[in-house]
């Protein structure tokens, strides 16, 4: 492999030109899209802190399934973008009716899920007051579940052509409906009720809707010409969408294991008090907003890669790929410096309750410590999915999740075998050490990958 391309200041700024160019509008589209569910946050925890847990309790059940959903969903932004760096505009089409197929059939099971709220709140014992808001809440939010899960689906598309910016358009207008339709529906102006926290479902639920008008109007226009989607119909072609499903499910299943992970750290947690509950979601929130740039400039990576082994550039996408960790391993000092010099800070933007702050101090401390890990873990993720390497993803997170950091959370939050139970912040603890196994892993997996595949090309060179 001795065409490597070299790391000079010539080559690092074109290759920051073009990722840059692709995680920028990726980032601002996801802060935005995040910023939803942190203002459910802080306005409903500046309504009462039982209104904050149950928006908590209710994002911990929603937001895995949509994310599942949308993992799926997102194998069109790796293939869409494959086919566009082989200059194959009929294919990617076709691919995007394909995952529209999909859609139809993921919004009536997510809807029929509906039916398990109340039973669910039920068993793991969520506190009275709580129960009813949550239910609302997520009955809520499931109406708006087709337009978002529709949304996605035009932004993978964009995405995959390289055309981020429509996305940050769109979760902008999400974003302005949403603020005051929340103040509106929370505390009840206007002449409408005063709904808490079932008002802030609502309130997203509409500005879903409006999200998903307003992708639906992008992509009538001039510049997705080359490959427009209403020009021709594409039926059902079953070994197009089998190759969407091999390669999305397995990312839907990564997104779900992962992020439930924090629901059903939630749900163990609802027992313990609002208190607990609440300052878990803060915290959540707060790391969440950090996450994105790491988690952007990865799904940035997903765009870059599938695009340069479209166009048979392997070398070029291992440089990508190396250029990426190294802009990660820099952002995570300084996201650990500013998570642990914030701690008493930041909360006080979410609640105004002195015990919930204290609590929220603590678990950010432990935030601070996995950055080292997280945005790395984040990036090899990502740029494993340009690859399609996908199910390895997977196997390495249910690893590093559900067999280290949440036995090990439960281990040291609820019981006394390793010492007095610590609650929420042991489940932090048990949280940080699974990063920190993933980050290594697919480290390791991603290193392993880019090598084989600049190999195969050598291979295919110099052969006569």
């Amino acid at each position: 492999m001795h065409d490597n391309l070299r790391f000079t200041a010539a080559n690092l700024r074109q290759e920051a030109r073009k990722l840059g160019s692709l995680a920028g509008p990726v980032l601002l589209a996801q802060w935005l899209q995040i910023f939803i569910v942190v203002i459910d946050t802080m306005m409903s925890g500046h309504y009462s802190a039982t209104d904050l847990s149950a928006v908590a309790i209710g994002g911990s059940i929603w937001f895995p399934i949509y994310l599942m959903a949308m993992g799926v969903i997102s194998a069109l932004t790796p293939v869409v973008a494959h086919f566009h760096g082989a200059n194959k505009p009929k294919e990617i089409v076709n691919a995007t009716y394909q995952c529209f197929f999909m859609v139809l059939m993921l919004c009536p099971v997510l809807m029929c899920s509906m039916f398990f709220f109340e039973p669910i709140l039920s068993f793991i014992q969520a506190d009275s007051e709580v129960q009813p808001i949550a239910v609302g809440y997520l009955k809520a939010i499931f109406v708006g579940l087709p337009p978002l899960l529709l949304a996605s689906l035009l932004r993978c598309y964009s995405d995959g052509v390289s055309m981020t910016r429509p996305a940050v358009i769109g979760s902008l207008i999400g974003l302005i409906v949403n603020v005051p339709l929340n103040y509106v529906l929370i505390y009840g102006k206007f002449g409408f009720p005063e709904m808490g926290g079932e008002g802030c479902g609502w309130a997203s639920a509409i500005s879903f809707y409006v999200t998903f008008l307003y992708m639906l109007f992008v992509v009538f226009q001039k510049q997705y010409r080359e490959f427009y989607l209403f020009e021709q119909f594409y039926k059902w072609y079953w070994p197009e969408f089998k190759h969407l499903l091999i390669v999305g499910l397995p990312i839907g299943l990564t997104f779900f294991i992962e992020y439930s992970m924090f629901g059903v750290i939630a749900l163990f947690l609802a027992k313990l008090g609002s208190t607990v509950v609440a300052a878990h979601q803060v915290v959540l929130n707060i790391t969440a907003v950090v996450f994105m740039i790491p988690l952007s400039l990865g799904m940035a990576l997903t765009i870059r890669v599938g695009f340069l082994l479209g166009s048979n550039n392997p070398q070029q996408a291992r440089f990508s790929v190396l250029f990426g960790v190294g802009v990660a391993a820099l952002y995570s000092v300084f996201s650990a410096a500013m998570l642990y010099s914030l701690r008493f800070y930041i909360p006080l933007l979410y609640t105004d309750e002195a015990e919930v702050i204290a609590l929220c101090a603590i678990l950010l401390g432990y935030a601070a410590a996995f950055q080292f890990a997280d945005p790395l873990q984040a990036i090899a993720a990502g740029a494993l999915r340009g690859y399609k390497d996908t199910k390895s993803v997977l196997v390495i997170v249910m690893i590093a999740f559900w067999f280290v950091g949440l036995p090990l959370g439960y281990v040291l939050g609820l019981t006394d075998i390793l010492g007095t139970a610590r609650s929420a912040e042991g489940f932090w603890m048990g949280l940080a050490v699974g990063l920190f196994v993933a980050a290594v892993l697919l480290g390791g997996r991603l290193r392993f990958v880019t090598r084989q595949h600049c190999k195969a090309y050598f291979t295919r060179k110099s052969s006569p």
